[in-house]
């Protein structure tokens, strides 16, 4: 059976869908799914249409995998791996070495934003950590009924009374 203007890729996204027909008969391939699977060299030789690459796919990639393979290389590469400026500094992949396609460049700037965010992660909880030891706990109190020419801050001593000052912004 036929419809027209439905291709491959439709007809087998369409019968795998949980509210159409739920049944998986092969995988839907689209550019993502094609450009990605050839940059990381899963046909070899490189397919050079989608419905090669479907084929390619089908013949080694098991069954159970055919329905979600299509979403998730479709948001891969509309988000990350795109086929101009990819991002492999903010891929997993690239960052774990799997990738043998990743811009190697790109990686070690994101390793280096990784770890330089760690850092601030590990200081931001260590002061948290050493503000409960002393029994403190900081916040900015939003208070709507406040002045407008104030601002207040409320430190908080556990089980205790709260403690509230007042900074005037003219001083």
């Amino acid at each position: 059976m036929s419809l027209p203007g439905v291709g491959p890729k439709m007809a087998h996204l369409c019968m795998a869908a949980e509210n159409g027909w739920n049944r998986v008969e092969g995988i839907g391939v689209d550019v993502h799914v094609h450009r990605i699977t050839n940059l990381w060299g899963w046909q070899n030789p490189p397919s050079k249409t989608p419905e090669e690459t479907r084929l390619a796919l089908q013949s080694w990639l098991p069954h159970d995998k055919w329905k979600e393979i299509n979403w998730l290389l479709v948001g891969l590469g509309q988000a990350i791996c795109l086929p101009v400026g990819r991002k492999c500094g903010d891929c997993e992949l690239g960052l774990r070495g799997l990738c043998r396609a990743a811009d190697r460049k790109k990686v070690v700037e994101g390793r280096k934003r990784r770890e330089t965010f760690s850092v601030s992660q590990v200081r931001k909880v260590q002061q948290q950590e050493e503000e409960k030891k002393m029994g403190l706990e900081v916040g900015v109190d939003e208070d709507e009924d406040e002045d407008e020419d104030k601002k207040g801050i409320v430190i908080e001593k556990k089980e205790e009374e709260v403690e509230e000052v007042v900074e005037d912004e003219d001083e």
